[in-house]
């Protein structure tokens, strides 16, 4: 299983990492679909990790 989850803030990371974690997912990053550079980086990223 490819799992991907994306952290909304700090505040979630808590939550979210041990998630993230226990499900193997290969890339954990923040996005704020706000922040341009966020966006652009995880796309990156996903590119990275399983092409396409």
């Amino acid at each position: 299983m490819m799992a991907l989850l994306d952290l909304k803030g700090k505040k979630d990371e808590p939550y979210v990492r041990p998630l993230a974690e226990e499900l193997n997912a290969r890339i954990i990053l923040p996005c704020d679909v706000r922040d341009e550079a966020q966006m652009e980086g995880l796309f990156e990223s996903i590119q990275k990790e399983w092409g396409g």
